[in-house]
């Protein structure tokens, strides 16, 4: 038997459970940081926008649109990379409602 090697690439903020709840919402509240295939950099990513250290979100192009320029604000150590998604989870919108929000609904939902 070879020698196996194993990598995390991927992570996963939310403010709903990461218990299968937050699939309910069809994942719209999840902030992916993942690995991106260059060096140990990482990009903070949510629903086809990436997003760089200040938090400031954009449209992510296609790879072979994505100059040096794109690539120093977007990508970044690890550290800083769960940072920025934890700062940005609670404010991800959808439909005139941030995750806080929706977090909030639903445990008074389960609270009753």
């Amino acid at each position: 038997m070879g020698l196996t090697q194993m990598r995390i690439t991927e992570y996963q903020v939310s403010c709903l459970p990461l218990d299968g709840t937050e699939r309910g919402w069809g994942g719209v509240f999840t902030v992916h940081v993942q690995w991106s295939e260059i060096g140990d950099l990482w990009a903070v990513r949510a629903n086809g926008r990436v997003y760089d250290r200040d938090g400031v979100a954009e449209y992510e192009p296609i790879p072979s649109e994505r100059d040096d320029a794109f690539l120093e604000r977007f990508r970044m150590d690890q550290t800083t990379a769960m940072a920025v998604a934890h700062r940005v989870a609670p404010l991800i919108t959808i439909n005139g409602t941030t995750a806080a929000l929706a977090a909030e609904r639903l445990a008074s939902a389960v609270n009753g």
